[in-house]
């Protein structure tokens, strides 16, 4: 049996197995940028979230990723609160982000 692909799937390979450097974790945020304003929405981190298989909690996390990330709490991660995303990733959610 073969599952469908859920839009959080086709975009999963990312991370795993090795270290992404922080170009490339933000190249890969990026695509969950669906309306392509720039900015990562509070639903489209919970979809990348998602999509790294955190399953059940994702909605939880993903609260608490914008609100650690959101610095200036206008309901997006945008590029310089990135790097605020990139400490939460490493801390609460054992993504592994060099910086080269």
């Amino acid at each position: 049996m073969v599952l469908p692909k859920t839009p959080a799937m086709k975009h999963r390979a990312l991370l795993n197995p090795h270290p992404a450097t922080l170009d490339e974790f933000k190249k890969w945020l990026k695509k969950f940028d669906t309306n392509n304003d720039g900015r990562i929405s509070g639903a489209e981190l919970r979809e990348a979230i998602r999509s790294q298989g955190f399953g059940l909690s994702v909605w939880w996390k993903g609260i608490v990723a914008l609100y650690q990330a959101d610095k200036d709490r206008n309901g997006y991660i945008d590029e310089y609160e990135i790097e605020n995303l990139v400490i939460f990733a490493q801390k609460v959610l054992g993504i592994k982000i060099t910086a080269w």
